[in-house]
């Protein structure tokens, strides 16, 4: 996933190459940015879509890996993306870090008293 984005307009262009979809969660809604193309490398003479989507005031942009949503606790469930976006809306007033940190201790305690079996990255932009 790479983008592009300017603080001055709130517009974002980006381009997914194989990667888990970006949550967009913003008061209008919650939208997957999923222009793109397949996995980057796989193939040769790949198309790749760019996207662009207006940001607005307080959205937050939600990026993560697969270590994140295909996290399993001991009854062999996964921690899923929805759950993730669930406290982000339940702690949209805080900042970007604080929220971050939010879903990686609920990731810990769900998986516990199992250890993470696979690295876990997640991205959050806040806008002002």
């Amino acid at each position: 996933f790479v983008a592009d984005y300017d603080p001055r307009t709130k517009i974002l262009h980006y381009a997914n190459a194989g990667h888990n979809y970006p949550i967009l969660i913003s008061r209008n809604g919650d939208v997957e940015l999923d222009r793109g193309g397949l996995l980057l490398g796989a193939f040769r003479d790949v198309a790749y879509d760019e996207g662009e989507v207006q940001l607005q005031s307080n959205d937050i942009l939600f990026l993560y890996t697969d270590g994140l949503n295909e996290c399993i606790n001991n009854k062999d469930e996964q921690y899923g993306e929805g759950r993730a976006v669930d406290l982000i809306k339940l702690h949209h007033a805080l900042t970007a870090p604080e929220i971050q940190q939010r879903i990686i201790d609920d990731v810990h305690e769900f998986a516990a008293p199992m250890a993470l079996q696979d690295d876990m990255t997640l991205v959050l932009l806040k806008v002002h």
